[in-house]
């Protein structure tokens, strides 16, 4: 591949500030410190963590010294430069932050300052709009979780966490509106598609508990039904504030959702819930009757 202009790098995963990486000549570095020509906001990347020059005719990516490291294919770099193909993709930090080289188009939009390029993000959902359902999930105790396994040992459990919850949002259309910290924060168009993503999350969890059972994962997770104000691909408003409280309210590998949610995916009967007490909500006024999703 010659380095002729029209060559980018699509973020597929880890960064919010950007979407493109428009490459030229000119050698690049990415990193999460100022001292960087792309900043990479995520705390996982080093400060000065790889770059990104043309060597021998085509662009290559050498890893600067970096504490989690960089990938291509899935192929660790050491300190040698690795030319780079169409199609091939960059992972930084063990995949935190994923980066994949293709060929710009005539139709690209115009870059901007910085050779950045504002679009829209590669294979994502479409934003749900309309009537929404909101799923919170966290890891139970995840202070704890740390403390016992060790940061090491810890953190290979959130990846594998991230990893296999985002595998069930992909599979039931759910829009990832953020990853936060030890859960996500995800939209549905559909409020059985929500539901079901939240059973097929915790058996995801239980199945992994069972190979894994030194390093278990406990999930909670919330859902609720309604209308939110939008700005900028995130959700906020009322009914978002009962999802995440109705989270709060969940037991470790429980899955909690709200009257509305449970009165809309109920009705085809595929769906088994169990009562539970009328609570208080956080910052929210009366009494709420909250259910149960049976999903063992």
């Amino acid at each position: 591949m010659n380095n002729d202009s029209g060559h980018i790098l699509i973020v597929e995963r880890g960064v919010d500030s950007f979407k493109q990486i428009e490459l030229t000549d000119k050698t690049i570095t990415l990193g999460r410190g100022r001292g960087a020509d792309i900043i990479v906001d995520n705390s996982y990347v080093s400060s000065i963590h790889a770059e990104i020059s043309v060597f021998e005719g085509q662009f290559a990516i050498k890893d600067l010294d970096s504490t989690n490291g960089t990938s291509v294919n899935g192929k660790e770099l050491s300190k040698e430069k690795v030319k780079l193909n169409l199609e091939d993709k960059i992972q930084l930090a063990d995949g935190e932050v994923v980066l994949r080289l293709v060929k710009q188009s005539s139709q690209a939009p115009v870059s901007t300052q910085d050779g950045l390029i504002q679009t829209d993000e590669p294979d994502k959902k479409p934003f749900p709009t309309g009537t929404v359902t909101f799923m919170f999930t966290d890891i139970y105790e995840s202070s704890s979780m740390v403390d016992r396994l060790g940061d090491n040992k810890a953190r290979i459990v959130l990846k594998d966490h991230e990893r296999i919850t985002r595998q069930e949002i992909e599979k039931h259309n759910g829009y990832e509106v953020k990853a936060q910290g030890d859960g996500f924060m995800v939209a549905f168009s559909s409020a059985r598609e929500a539901v079901q993503c939240s059973i097929s999350v915790q058996r995801a969890m239980s199945r992994y508990r069972i190979v894994n059972p030194g390093q278990p994962i406990n999930v909670r997770i919330g859902l609720n039904t309604g209308e939110a104000i939008t700005d900028e691909n995130d959700f906020f408003g009322k009914s978002v504030i009962i999802a995440a409280r109705v989270s709060s309210k969940a037991d470790k590998d429980e899955i909690y959702v709200s009257s509305l949610t449970r009165q809309i995916t109920e009705s085809a009967g595929d769906i088994n819930f169990e009562d539970k007490d009328e609570v208080a909500l956080k910052g929210l006024s009366g009494v709420h009757k909250l259910s149960a999703v049976i999903w063992e």
